[in-house]
């Protein structure tokens, strides 16, 4: 009688604990399935975002110094004088003038941007085993149907 009823008891723990690991790994997927492909979109739109806010900056950058050019033309005859000559290649007689092309300076904005991205997981990590599956379509319809099945496997095995 002992050993039926050790039998017994591994018997409901092995049905639980069949029942927690299918439910608990069926429950992981499905969140994986929902969850992954909705932080993708989400960085995707902060890194639209902050690409465009910078945009946004820069523009306002270049509208103050387009406004201060403006300002000056009329007022400083220094400044009309100076685009004269850089713009049109007029200078006053006597004066010679040498056109020095400069350096190209290497711009910024791309350790910016690769900062932006940097703090972006999913989206630094998109090639990975672990995320492109939840990303592509197809496959994800797949792990969505493997965790119902292991959910409803691990109720109907708790039976």
């Amino acid at each position: 009688m002992n050993t039926n009823a050790e039998t017994n008891a591994a018997n409901i723990i092995l049905k639980w604990l069949v029942f927690w690991i299918l439910t608990f790994t069926g429950a992981i997927l499905l969140a994986c399935v929902i969850l992954i492909p909705l932080a993708y979109e989400n960085e995707k739109l902060i890194l639209e975002y902050n690409l465009i806010s910078n945009q946004l900056h820069l523009l306002k950058e270049a509208n103050e110094i387009i406004k201060s050019q403006a300002n000056a033309i009329g007022k400083d005859p220094q400044f009309t004088e100076d685009i004269v000559r850089k713009e049109l290649n007029i200078r006053k007689p006597g004066i010679e003038t040498i056109k020095v092309n400069p350096v190209p300076i290497k711009e910024q904005k791309n350790a910016k941007n690769s900062q932006i991205f940097s703090h972006l997981f999913i989206l630094t990590h998109i090639d990975s085993w672990y995320i492109k599956p939840f990303i592509e379509f197809r496959t994800r319809l797949w792990i969505f149907a493997i965790s119902i099945g292991l959910i409803l496997t691990g109720i109907i095995t708790s039976k």
